[in-house]
């Protein structure tokens, strides 16, 4: 349930903003290039203004399959007044959901060829220990403040996702603080987003009312015809984003011609047709239920042991949540694509569990089972 209030949401976020400069002497901003962190950069440009915090810390994970257009972003921020951009073109594997035989991009690897050369002033050497995305993430103000109370903004909203709607408004984070994370608790390191509650249209205002520098390939975008909810600018083997594939060649040539190069799978996954990349909506004739067709899947697509039996233990566990529910169907449709997607990373599947029927219906099984009156609908 929303509760509304008299101030609007750009009033709401400059408070928290301002709020959380004043709690923290350490403040980075982390940007993807895409339109929700522009917003919470150039709100931390007002606040930082304000409070004489210039310049602000920024950084950037350059994930190597990215936009051309996000690239060219990257060296406009270089250029803002305030704005001391870190950018990171470190050696870290990410997933790559365009193939079930090399599921890795080994991004900015020695010895590959890259999609593009490295930024004169990028950061180049890993010394933060991981080598995965999430990873540095959640590592990062260790290495840069440590010791040192520090938090990271980020631009994250819960019209998005439930999963998120839930994890950024159910219980504190720090002081009176839902929307965010803590990171590490003996340092005092968090992560915030302070326009979690914003919505879509908000976020366009802020930037065409302030003139705000943007990645334009969201022009592109919408010039292709592409609906809004589903422009998406972060990497483009992400198991999110892999499906954007089908129309990087139509919105940027270069982009693609990039992409092509690197990675020989992606030219498959643009010629696959419609729904290719999902569940089908009809069951195949040739099965008896979705559950056998998922199996046949599992078997024929996954052939990496490790990954066929990590992919196996979590459709267990799924199943033996909502069996009995009426969500089932779905949930075995969100696994299929997961296994059409080589998502074993499972996102879709969490996004699926974690919108409020399905643990409203997860629940009511549980509390059926310890009153001995078997399964939900």
């Amino acid at each position: 349930m929303k509760i509304y209030q008299a101030k609007n949401v750009y009033e709401a976020a400059l408070e928290r903003i301002e709020y959380i400069y004043r709690e923290f002497p350490n403040v980075a901003v982390s940007v993807s290039g895409g339109k929700d962190s522009t917003v919470v950069l150039f709100l931390c440009l007002e606040v930082a203004r304000k409070l004489n915090r210039l310049p602000i810390h920024v950084y950037f994970l350059d994930q190597e399959a990215e936009w051309r257009q996000t690239v060219e972003y990257m060296r406009v921020l270089q250029d803002i007044p305030g704005v001391d951009l870190h950018w990171y073109q470190i050696q870290f594997d990410i997933f790559n959901s365009t193939s079930h035989v090399d599921d890795m991009l080994h991004c900015w690897r020695e010895g590959d060829t890259w999609m593009r050369r490295k930024e004169p002033t990028a950061i180049t050497e890993n010394n933060f220990g991981v080598n995965r995305f999430h990873d540095f993430l959640d590592i990062y103000l260790d290495k840069i403040y440590p010791g040192e109370p520090a938090c990271t903004m980020g631009g994250v909203r819960t019209d998005e996702s439930p999963n998120r709607a839930m994890a950024l408004t159910t219980r504190p984070t720090y002081k009176h603080i839902t929307y965010g994370k803590c990171l590490n608790s003996k340092d005092k390191h968090y992560v915030f987003y302070p326009i979690y509650d914003w919505e879509i249209a908000d976020v366009w205002h802020y930037i065409a009312a302030n003139n705000i520098p943007y990645n334009r390939v969201y022009d592109l975008m919408h010039q292709h015809g592409m609906h809004p909810r589903k422009m998406r600018v972060s990497c483009l083997t992400h198991e999110m984003s892999v499906i954007m594939l089908q129309d990087v060649q139509d919105i940027c040539r270069d982009t693609w011609n990039d992409v092509v190069m690197r990675l020989e799978t992606a030219n498959s996954v643009k010629h696959l047709k419609g729904g290719a990349l999902h569940c089908p909506d009809e069951l195949p004739p040739m099965f008896s239920s979705w559950v056998e067709y998922r199996d046949y899947l599992l078997e024929k697509l996954i052939t990496d042991p490790a990954i066929n039996e990590k992919m196996a233990r979590k459709f267990r566990q799924c199943d033996a949540i909502f069996q009995g529910t009426r969500h089932m169907n779905g949930l075995y449709k969100e696994e299929i694509t997961a296994i059409i997607r080589n998502d074993h990373y499972f996102t879709r599947i969490s996004n699926f569990m974690s919108r409020q029927d399905k643990i409203a219906a997860h629940k009511r099984r549980k509390r059926k089972k310890r009153e001995g009156g078997g399964g939900s609908k």
